[in-house]
């Protein structure tokens, strides 16, 4: 962007964004005057206000990076507490449970508590859907790859997973078809969330993984402080200025 300030032109911010380097300090006069190139701008002050324009659009842009991030760790944390809830052996031992037919009639069977066991899952498959699409949207490299690696992982389980009702769509969330659960051999949901090796707790894993790279904010701004020092802050571009 140009002003035109006194007859003169200046690009300021091609100027001064582009000129930085990544060493840790530099004194005022190499580094702020001239990347600027004329002290008399400073002082009358469009410096700052230009600046102040480009750090409102930094801080809009940063605004969505947090809440996108925060998005993440709150669905990937959910999703975790989802698949603690399916990895306890507890929830798998035989029960006797009864059941009531449209006719009013009831029966005994031994089974799992199978609706026990649907709550959970229904928490776990819309949180776990809900990292898979906020991940994927994430500019996070980390998060990125967690979730990559994830939904890589989510495919290889895609058998066991469908002789429990929970298919994998093409765009890799996951859907649960109750009535085949509800169907399915107690064994086979048994296996699909206990165990080291399971889906349940290789899943479990993999979602602490995304939410530990959502949570580790990487993304550095160079400022340079109130010393006149060129540094790496995680916080905000020209705090330490205005």
């Amino acid at each position: 962007m140009a002003l035109n300030i006194n007859g003169s032109t200046y690009n300021y911010m091609n100027s001064f964004f582009s000129g930085k380097s990544s060493s840790s300090s530099k004194s005022a006069n190499d580094s702020i005057y001239s990347s600027i190139g004329d002290l008399g701008v400073i002082k009358s002050g469009a410096y700052k206000k230009l600046a102040q324009k480009y750090y409102a659009n930094s801080s809009n842009t940063k605004a969505a990076k947090e809440t996108s991030a925060k998005e993440i760790k709150n669905n990937s944390n959910a999703a975790v507490a989802s698949a603690s809830k399916l990895l306890d052996k507890n929830l798998y031992e035989a029960k006797t449970v009864k059941t009531t037919d449209e006719d009013g009639n009831t029966k005994e069977t031994t089974d799992i508590d199978r609706s026990k066991i649907l709550d959970s899952l229904k928490d776990f498959v819309k949180s776990y859907n809900a990292t898979v699409k906020e991940a994927g949207e994430s500019d996070n490299n980390n998060v990125l790859k967690s979730a990559s690696r994830m939904v890589s992982q989510t495919k290889v389980y895609a058998g066991n997973l469908n002789r429990a009702g929970i298919t994998i769509g093409s765009d890799n969330t996951l859907s649960l078809d109750e009535d085949k659960f509800n169907n399915a051999n107690a064994s086979d949901i048994k296996s699909l969330f206990t165990g080291s090796v399971s889906f349940g707790k290789s899943t479990q894993e993999k979602l602490y993984q995304i939410y530990s790279a959502a949570n580790s904010n990487t993304a550095q701004s160079a400022v340079y402080n109130a010393n006149a020092q060129y540094s790496v802050s995680t916080g905000s571009m020209f705090d330490s200025i205005f």
